[in-house]
């Protein structure tokens, strides 16, 4: 995907103090452990579970809310017992929610088991005399999912400690096969399962004993400085060894926000500066990024707040004058660099749109960060571009067009071709619904310094892959202030995602860690006006977990 970078004096240095006050997200969790039951095999272990899990969250500041027992008896009761928890979570707050006890999959779907349900002999309905539907009689995850998402939660986590095998009743080859996909449509859910699909999950007839997956997750829930994934991640590896292959846990759910349950110095350390970088180099979609990868920052509070704000207040953007790639590829823009005009045949400068055009200023800027899927591929979207003010659009490029409509300030278009016509430069794209438009008047900054400079090249690394690693910027420092801040004309980074993540989670991480490049150019001299990034969504030139800075120096520096 191919996106052009802009970059934005998001606030004065006055300014800057009224965003970075501290505000602790609530923690609130649901504690629900059945161990008593009517029908089916006692569990003792999941009594343990519940006292040892409520004592860990504690200590981990989550207000900790208990399943009645009342409320396990039927699925009824812990419907309502889960609303009444739920209609206290407020937008943002992270949630955990918990469970141990019996369980099964069918129809695609996991299931709790309430305490007096029998699920081998159920109910008959009154009239028709059929059985009640299981689905009726007991409660599935994704109905707990579906209340997360209802109350927006900024981050909610869903452990679910029971057996996923197949359920006491028969089953018939249709509810074998059926798959939902709801289940892993929370926005902002991580589930944990005990077990993978289709097998059970060890429990223990000790009552002084954890089942086999809560007891290692509470041995690693609490680690300074990790997130809370990888806790599940280390349990999976645990259980795997501890039942020699016959119990693997499993992760579902969307993995967007890392939440720390016992953050370290050194993450509350970059979770400040991650923010202060925003405040001083980022945009609106940074701090949006921001509240969703950090969702438990003692910051988000100030986050929301500096957006709400910027709706009310005007908006101070400049637009980057650079298209990385025109640093990076500075001949091959010669000519657009020396006219300052776009080209009458738009491929002449390269095979995809970014090596068309070197950059835009006036009323027009590139909207978000550059993505490539590396050197070789082809694009897989085409960049979109948004107005800084109402601008006129034409049905064709031509001085006697007719005019088609109006682009008010932040409206976006996706862009399918720059061209030169009449001695104006213009910009063919389309809105959404697919209605062509042309933009006339798009104006190419004065880059002619970058067609003949000298291109020196630092490297930014990050000690992991997670979100507030700390980068490293002394070989970056050292290049600066070997070639001089007045001597630089154009700076291109470029970062390549982490593999080992969901793909929108890891663009989203790398336009923080952009970010924090970004500031960190601007406390060392360098105008955010030449500066521009690129994520690299496939294998490119970088290395992962480091970020390469190609720096254009006047060819006369020394």
């Amino acid at each position: 995907m191919i996106v052009f970078a802009c970059l934005s004096a998001v606030c004065s240095a006055e300014d800057i103090p009224n965003y970075v006050f501290e505000q602790p997200v609530p923690r609130k969790a649901y504690v629900l452990s059945i161990s008593d039951y009517e029908h089916e095999d006692k569990l003792p272990s999941s009594a343990k579970d519940e006292a040892t899990v409520k004592a860990k969250l504690e200590a981990l500041k989550f207000n900790v809310i208990l399943a009645s027992d009342e409320a396990k008896k039927t699925a009824e009761g812990l419907r309502s017992d889960l609303k009444f928890f739920f209609s206290s979570v407020k937008r943002g707050d992270i949630v955990l929610v918990y469970y141990s006890g019996h369980g099964f999959w069918f129809r695609g779907r996991n299931f709790i088991v309430p305490s007096t349900v029998d699920n081998a002999n159920p109910p008959k309905q009154p009239g028709s005399g059929d059985p009640v539907d299981p689905e009726d009689l007991n409660v599935s995850v994704s109905e707990i999912v579906s209340l997360v998402d209802h109350v927006g939660a900024g981050q909610a986590t869903i452990v679910v400690d029971a057996c996923r095998d197949a359920p006491k009743f028969p089953m018939s080859k249709a509810d074998a096969l059926q798959k939902k996909v709801d289940l892993l449509q929370g926005a902002s859910s991580l589930l944990f399962f005990a077990a993978q699909e289709g097998y059970s999950s060890e429990g223990s007839t000790d009552p002084n004993q954890n089942s086999k997956y809560t007891g290692y997750w509470l041995k690693y829930v609490d680690q300074p400085g990790k997130p809370i994934i990888d806790a599940h991640r280390q349990a999976t590896i645990a259980v795997q060894m501890a039942t020699q292959g016959h119990q693997i846990p499993e992760l579902g759910g969307v993995y967007s926000g890392a939440l720390y349950p016992a953050p370290s110095q050194e993450i509350l350390d970059e979770e400040k500066a991650s923010w202060l970088a925003i405040l001083t180099a980022g945009t609106e979609g940074d701090a949006n990024f921001y509240v969703r990868l950090l969702p438990g920052s003692r910051f988000v509070a100030a986050a929301r707040k500096w957006l709400a704000d910027r709706q009310s207040q005007p908006r101070k953007t400049t637009t980057s004058q650079v298209n990385p790639l025109a640093v990076e590829n500075a001949g091959q823009f010669s000519t657009v660099l020396s006219t300052r005009t776009f080209p009458t045949d738009a491929n002449k400068l390269g095979a995809t749109l970014s090596m068309v055009v070197p950059g835009l200023s006036g009323n027009l800027e590139f909207s978000g960060t550059q993505r490539s899927d590396g050197e070789n591929a082809a694009p897989q979207s085409k960049p979109y571009i948004t107005a800084r003010a109402t601008i006129d659009t034409f049905d064709r490029p031509s001085v006697t067009g007719s005019k088609l409509s109006t682009l008010n300030k932040g409206d976006s278009f996706t862009v399918s071709n720059f061209l030169r016509v009449g001695q104006k430069n213009w910009i063919e794209g389309s809105f959404q619904d697919g209605k062509k438009i042309y933009v006339p008047d798009a104006t190419v900054p004065d880059l002619r310094n970058l067609a003949t400079a000298k291109l020196r090249v630092s490297d930014v690394t990050f000690g992991s892959s997670d979100i507030l690693s700390p980068p490293n910027f002394s070989s970056l420092a050292k290049t600066i202030e070997e070639i001089g801040v007045k001597n630089v004309v154009g700076v291109s980074i470029r970062i390549r995602p982490p593999t080992n993540v969901d793909k929108s989670y890891g663009a989203q991480s790398s336009q923080l860690r952009l970010t924090r490049i970004r500031s960190e150019l601007s406390r060392l001299g360098i105008s955010n006006a030449l500066i521009g990034g690129i994520i690299e969504q496939g294998e490119g030139t970088t290395v992962a977990n480091t970020a390469r800075v190609t720096i254009a120096v006047n060819q006369e520096a020394k």
